[in-house]
């Protein structure tokens, strides 16, 4: 599930609307930020409801991969954290992880890093796509 939210209020709704529908269990979430919103907010918003959770930057305007897994940290402590430097490394772990887990994938926290995820999950690359 990839959900291109990018302020806390739409990330708020639509992650009530994952529960919802799909329910709240076997969820791994990979999440990054614009270096433009309010990350904290946004991670802070998100990371209580998972318990494994990768951070990432998108490679356009992402925010900085370490302090999303702060932030992620701050609003759960007890979440396993990794980080993954680039959206291709995210892809690559994060499938590893949902096929070993036997879980599902929730990448949420930023337009741009929902666009890159989806387009180097089909085997393109982040830096090809021109949003400007």
């Amino acid at each position: 599930m990839i959900d291109v939210g990018h302020t806390p209020d739409g990330i708020r709704q639509s992650l009530a609307s994952l529960k919802a529908i799909y329910g709240a269990e076997n969820w791994i979430l990979v999440v990054g930020a614009s270096r433009d919103k309010k990350a904290d907010e946004i991670v802070g918003a998100l990371a209580p409801s998972f318990d494994t959770i990768i951070s990432t930057m998108a490679h356009h305007k992402g925010a900085d991969a370490d302090g999303i897994a702060a932030a992620a940290r701050k609003a759960n402590p007890e979440a396993t954290i990794q980080i993954a430097a680039t959206i291709e490394d995210a892809v690559a772990v994060s499938h590893r992880l949902a096929v070993s887990k036997k879980r599902k994938l929730y990448v949420a926290g930023g337009l741009f890093l929902a666009v890159e995820y989806a387009t180097v999950a089909r085997g393109g690359g982040a830096e090809d796509l021109k949003f400007f």
